[in-house]
């Protein structure tokens, strides 16, 4: 079939909605459609029409159809470049003979600066600028200016895109970066439906835990489990440590501090539900000398470590940015200010104790951010007295005696810990 029969079809395939094998195929061919284009009007109009295509946004794939976009653009933009960088390096009698041998063939035809113009020309007024900003994430190879987003846009497909981007951009470009509307935009797709779902999906997986043989068994067909290997392979969570990077950058750039402690209340209302959700569970009864006695084989081997590794993702994610909040308090004129700065320091050490079941696991909280992290909030909360006080009264664990409960004994180490190093500071 030859290119502008394919771009005919594909475009009448655009119109309505497919099941998932005719749905890959359109993929695939607009894919090849934007490598082997080689009219820019064409490009233009392709790209348009993908972007209010029901077949694509009419599904309602959510961040799987986001990623797909990305994803088709950067593998066109890849090929594009590759195409010029070879036609310049061949002798202009070589590049004769082929187009001799190969008549039909239209690929490469296009400088990479012609087709990116093209591409942008396709972003137009008739799809939303989150849209279009998934489009300039996948060239990003490629030069090329992307708008900033209008509201109101879905927060996981632009956290996507600048995810994607923005390890590229330059010093320049990431200066045009609105971090007031970005660190927001960024903490709903980390924290919520398209990334860490609120920690919900700790809440699930108790209803899957069996009693086998005295032992607790949590099977890998079981759909909690199902469910958390699904969550890993979404892109935002895949990409979950870029994204808390883009998070820190955005609080560190943020012109308003207010949009910075309302992310350092998110952190600390989500670590709480983990937390809570964590208490409530069956699995928080063991201690790890306990585990190899009573867990399954199959537990032991598979899911509860696939459980861990996921869980220290989000707590070193959740620590990233958390020390960004911490960096900027001791600059920011209105974060270290004497009536801001306990307030500060104490909510970053109540979402570090939210997190400590997970952190003080085989040390997971050795590492140098995490120790900034805590230890410069006790500094800081140090210093002013009646705060100290109030927070170690709000830990205090509530009775005298060892704690028959695991978690309950973690929680209370945690706190023991903290006594421990305000007292040093404040006698030091």
């Amino acid at each position: 079939m030859s290119i502008d029969r394919l771009l005919t079809t594909v475009l009448q395939l655009y119109q309505d909605v497919h099941d998932d094998a005719r749905t890959e195929q359109i993929f695939g061919s607009t894919a090849l459609l934007l490598t082997n284009l080689s009219n820019p009007l064409n490009l233009s109009l392709l790209t348009s029409q993908l972007l209010i295509a029901p077949a694509i946004w009419g599904r309602r794939d959510g961040m799987r159809t986001c990623f797909r976009i990305i994803s088709i653009f950067n593998t066109a933009a890849i090929h594009v470049r590759r195409n010029e960088l070879e036609k310049i390096k061949k002798p202009r009698q070589q590049q004769q003979q082929q187009q001799l041998h190969q008549p039909h063939h239209t690929g490469g035809e296009l400088s990479s600066n012609a087709w990116t113009a093209a591409i942008l020309k396709g972003a137009d007024d008739q799809s939303g600028r989150w849209q279009h900003l998934l489009v300039f994430s996948g060239p990003r190879t490629l030069p090329y200016k992307a708008g900033e987003p209008e509201p109101p846009a879905p927060s996981g497909p632009v956290a996507l895109a600048l995810n994607y981007a923005f390890p590229l951009l330059s010093d320049s470009a990431r200066a045009g970066l609105n971090c007031d509307a970005l660190v927001p935009v960024a903490t709903r797709a980390m924290l919520g439906g398209d990334g860490l779902q609120d920690g919900v999906f700790l809440a699930s997986i108790d209803q899957d835990i069996r009693q086998a043989e005295q032992k607790f068994m949590w099977t890998e067909n079981s759909p909690s489990y199902l469910h958390l290997q699904q969550l890993e392979q979404r892109p935002l969570i895949s990409g979950l440590g870029p994204l808390s990077t883009l998070l820190a950058h955005a609080v560190q750039f943020a012109r308003d501090p207010d949009v910075v402690l309302q992310l350092q209340d998110d952190l600390m209302a989500f670590t709480a539900r983990l937390l809570q959700h964590w208490q409530a569970g069956k699995l928080s009864e063991l201690e790890i000398s306990e585990e190899s006695i009573f867990l399954t084989p199959e537990t032991l081997e598979t899911t509860w470590p696939t459980l861990w590794q996921f869980l220290k993702k989000t707590m070193y994610a959740v620590v990233a940015v958390l020390q960004s909040i911490v960096t900027r308090s001791l600059l920011d004129r209105h974060l270290k200010h004497h009536a801001v700065a306990p307030t500060v320091a104490t909510k970053t050490l109540h979402t570090l104790r939210n997190l400590y079941f997970i952190s003080s696991r085989n040390g997971s909280d050795a590492f140098q951010v995490y120790a900034f992290t805590y230890l410069t909030s006790l500094d800081t909360l140090s210093r002013y007295g009646p705060a100290s006080s109030a927070f170690l009264h709000s830990i205090l664990p509530p009775q005298s005696n060892i704690p028959p409960d695991p978690l309950h004994r973690t929680v209370e180490l945690f706190y023991l810990h903290t006594v421990e190093h305000v007292v040093t500071v404040v006698c030091a």
